[in-house]
């Protein structure tokens, strides 16, 4: 490690005592990703600058966050770019600006990223820092629903419906005999149908779904195995049946604690699960042979405790689309869950 990384970390380590260390797998997380944000790693740069917004392993700053998420989309980094660009457009660690939210939207939406497509499209529904144009509008939010972000069929449809009013208003009724006859249908604008595919409420879209992993129910979010509630602004899950796991030959008994929280407009959201084990049975010590005469090795099955475990797993998550979570565990393990 270089001096330069070492005296950051130095520097880092004072804001750790502020922060929630009941999760020290965020604070481990935190502590390496900050020095390799210091190396000038841009994806790391991007995840410290989350940590600190969320604060995750960290006190929350989201001054500091913009800080290095901006670092991260310098360097060209897709996700940071839309992440400035956003916290731009809502003045989130930085002084709002319409101008720049518009510049660094679009450098993601010109790469094809939908999230930046999508709040594209808003600033010229809105006319903001852009003129007002709904035909660009709509042409961003078209890509958007392409590339699958989640909430951008739904605002097409609005928008469609907007703008078939606005003709609608314009066309005068012709002159009609006075001779009245029944009517058999009238010479008007067809009403839009208005796309009803996405759930604007990404909580109320995971809580009302079936979640699967690898085709099984998944563990982590509401299935067939797992029931949610609101809490506070997140979710709280837990199992609702007892779940069967394997470590060496121990086998044991178990259901999953899950919170999820920090659901983002954007599609983020953030879950922390524990295992709550309720039976296990220590297995056959395992032998291993020795070799050229020495003698075997025996390791025994490990033992494991009863009761709310420690160790606090962690997962963060993006909506692709309806039907698809790519979520990251523990910052390492990449996995899929799907909508049934």
């Amino acid at each position: 490690m270089t001096t330069r990384n070492v005296f950051f970390l130095f520097m880092i380590l004072p804001v750790l005592a502020f922060a929630d260390t009941s999760d020290y797998v965020w604070n481990e997380q935190f502590i390496k990703k900050s020095a390799e944000a210091a190396a000038g790693k841009p994806r790391s740069q991007y995840d410290v600058g989350n940590m600190y917004l969320k604060g995750q392993g960290t006190g929350i700053d989201e001054s500091k966050a913009f800080e290095w998420i901006k670092k991260a989309a310098a360097s060209g980094y897709l996700k940071a770019q839309f992440k400035v660009g956003f916290m731009y457009l809502k003045g989130l660690g930085t002084k709002k600006s319409y101008s720049e939210a518009e510049k660094w939207l679009r450098k993601a939406a010109n790469k094809n990223y939908a999230p930046a497509q999508y709040y594209l499209a808003g600033m010229y529904r809105d006319g903001q820092h852009v003129s007002k144009n709904y035909d660009k509008s709509l042409s961003w939010l078209k890509k958007a629903k392409a590339n699958g972000f989640w909430k951008a069929a739904h605002e097409y449809g609005k928008l469609i419906a907007l703008t078939q009013r606005g003709v609608a208003k314009k066309i005068k009724p012709k002159q009609v005999a006075v001779k009245r006859v029944e009517p058999k249908s009238r010479a008007v604008v067809n009403k839009p149908t208005v796309v009803a595919t996405a759930d604007s409420n990404l909580r109320g879209l995971l809580l009302r779904s079936k979640w699967l992993e690898r085709g099984k129910p998944a563990k982590y979010l509401p299935s067939e195995i797992t029931q949610c509630k609101n809490k506070n602004d997140g979710l709280y899950c837990v199992s609702k049946k007892d779940l069967k796991g394997k470590r060496g030959n121990t086998t044991f008994t178990y259901r999953i604690i899950i919170n999820i929280k920090h659901i983002s407009e954007t599609g983020e959201f953030s879950a922390s699960y524990r295992n709550n084990i309720l039976s296990s049975v220590q297995g056959k010590p395992v032998v291993i042979p020795g070799d050229d005469g020495e003698a075997d090795i025996t390791r025994p099955s490990p033992i494991i405790k009863t009761g709310l475990q420690r160790t606090v797993h962690s997962l963060e998550c993006q909506l692709d689309n309806l039907k698809q979570i790519s979520c990251v565990k523990d910052l390492g393990r990449s996995i899929k869950l799907t909508r049934r």
